[in-house]
Formats: structure tokens, C-alpha cells, sequence
């Protein structure tokens, strides 16, 4: 899909309300596209929609991206911010269901101590090889790299570049 059509459809979806998943039937790939566009372009106003959509893909085989943007969801919201540990656990449950991009996201929580109290570095390090054997399993290009993914997993925390320069000097 172009850039300008899936902004289109965006708009459409946010001003008149896109068509929900009934019960019994899953997600297209164009209502799962379009939710995570509404989770990265963060258009709270789309939310219900997106967590509808990733609530029936919870059992599938997307489970683990569909946790990952239920705990992106849940992060914008700022659902759990005096409970790290909700945050920490929707992130699991996306790792320990192959989402590559949760795995980057821990990585750089447990390498920098963002959200946490303290850097658990040999946490980190298990994460960097889960993320290296599970690439390799599922042959996954060489341009989504771990680098690539636990920038965008910066990205998507909304740490902007000032805080990485910090966490660089410290």
C-alpha cells in the first residue's frame, strides 16, 4: 500500500470509526496494518479499534506482535505507569511469543535501566543472544539487525536523541 493511501485510509478509519473484527471472525491484513499504524502514528483517538484488533490476535501466530502493541498501547496510555512491572510483563509475553521487536525493546530497558531502577546487564546480554538465535531461526535479513530494532524500540519509548547522548556520556 502507498504512503498517501494509507494515510487516507487512516483518516478515514479515525474520522468515521473503521469497521471492528466481529467475534468469530479474525483480523485481515489490512485492519492488523492499520492498527499499527494508529499504535506508531500514536492516534489515541484509533486505540479501541487497534486493542480490539490485537485482543483476538493474543492466540494466534502473530502473539507476539500483537502483545507488543497491546504493551505500546498500554505505554502511550500511560496505563501502568505506577506499575513498571504490568509494562514489563506485556513485554514478555510478546518475547516468550518470538516478537523480535519486544526483545530489542527489554534489551534497552535492561541495558539502560529506562524504566527501571538499576541496568541488569546480564539480563541484557541473555536478550541479545534470545534475539540473535531467533533472527537466525527465522532467517531474518541482515537489515533488521539487533542495532536497527533497539533503535526503533527507542523510538517507539519516545526517548529522543538528547537522552541517548546522555545515556552515551554516563
Amino acid at each position: 500500500m502507498k504512503s498517501s493511501s494509507s494515510k487516507v485510509l487512516l483518516l478515514l478509519a479515525l474520522i468515521y470509526g473503521a469497521p471492528t473484527v466481529c467475534a468469530s471472525e479474525s483480523p485481515d491484513a489490512l485492519q492488523i496494518q492499520l492498527a499499527k499504524k494508529i499504535v506508531v502514528d500514536n492516534h489515541s483517538r484509533g486505540y479501541p479499534l487497534a486493542k480490539e484488533t490485537f485482543l483476538q490476535l493474543i492466540n494466534g501466530k502473530q502473539a507476539g506482535d500483537a502483545w507488543f502493541y497491546l504493551f505500546l498501547i498500554a505505554y502511550y496510555e500511560k496505563e501502568h505507569d505506577q506499575d513498571v512491572n504490568a509494562y514489563l510483563d506485556l513485554l514478555n509475553n510478546a518475547q516468550s511469543n518470538g516478537s523480535l521487536l519486544a526483545i530489542a525493546t527489554l534489551y534497552y530497558i535492561y541495558q539502560t535501566s529506562y524504566l527501571i531502577a538499576a541496568p541488569d546487564t546480564q539480563k541484557a546480554d541473555e536478550l541479545n543472544a534470545e534475539f540473535q538465535k531467533l533472527a537466525k531461526e527465522q532467517d531474518i535479513p541482515e537489515q533488521f539487525s539487533f542495532g536497527m530494532m533497539v533503535n526503533t524500540a527507542r523510538k517507539l519509548l519516545g526517548v529522543n536523541e538528547m537522552e541517548m547522548e546522555k545515556e552515551r556520556n554516563d
